[in-house]
Order: C-alpha cells, then structure tokens, then sequence
C-alpha cells in the first residue's frame, strides 16, 4: 500500500493516477474525503478523512503502508502539518517516505538533496527512526 498524503494537488493527484493504472494499491488522506472522491471519480484507490490537529487519526491513516509520499500544499499551516504526517508515518512504521518539499525551504541546499537539510525543518530526516527517507526539492531550473 501507498499512501499519498495530497493526493488531490497536482503532483499528488498526477502520481496517484499513474500508481493506479500501474496496479498499485493506493490511499489518499485528504481533509475533504467528498471533494477527494470528486476529484477521483471511479478510480479505484482508498481515500481516508484525516484530522491534522489530531495526531492517532494521522497515524491510522498511515498504517499498514509500505511508502508514503507527502506533497502537501503551501498554506500558514505547513510546516506544523508536515511535521504531523511525518510524525504519524514514523509512528505507523512506515518503512519508506518521501516528503515533497520546495527548492529553498529551510535554507540554502542542492536543489534535490537529500542531505544537508537543517533539523528546523519539516524535511529533516527523521531524528530516530529506522525508515529510508528522500526530500525531493523541485525548483523552476530543475525544469
């Protein structure tokens, strides 16, 4: 199981899409499960209703994954909830996780690194935990 936490944004939705037609089995968390369910119309993945204010609902929704992949969007709330989805896919055992973040946030880096990242950041690797974790930093001369 995947499971892609935005999957309704145009990186998330455009991997979920392509994961399913390969036959992977995907979960998208969304704050709105009517409008996840809208934007998918009979595509055949799971869609859960997370709370991010509430940390056993994130990690319910992770567990049981293999991968995660978290591209969440640009709002006052993203570093707080971005530390929550890792958090709760830490917590869930989620062995492998991909946090997609922004050329730039937390300092000055190589645009794709993932070393090198400061520890105030969201995109830190995770301080004690056993999963493998990259932090693609897609920038506009990346394209």
């Amino acid at each position: 199981m995947i499971t892609v936490a935005g999957g309704t944004g145009l990186v998330g939705k455009t991997l979920t899409q392509a994961l399913v037609r390969d036959g992977e089995q995907v979960r998208v968390l969304t704050r709105d499960p009517n409008a996840a369910a809208a934007a998918f119309g009979d595509v055949r993945l799971e869609i859960v209703g997370v709370d991010f204010d509430d940390a056993a609902t994130l990690r319910s929704a992770f567990t049981g994954s293999d991968k995660a992949f978290m591209c969440y969007g640009t709002t006052d709330r993203q570093v707080r909830d971005e530390i929550a989805l890792i958090d709760a896919a830490i917590g869930a055992e989620v062995p492998h996780l991909v946090n997609m973040s922004v050329g730039g946030a937390g300092g000055t880096h190589p645009g794709t690194s993932c070393s090198g990242i400061p520890r105030s950041t969201p995109t830190s690797p995770p301080r004690v935990s056993p999963q493998r974790w990259c932090v693609p930093r897609p920038s506009p001369t990346a394209c």
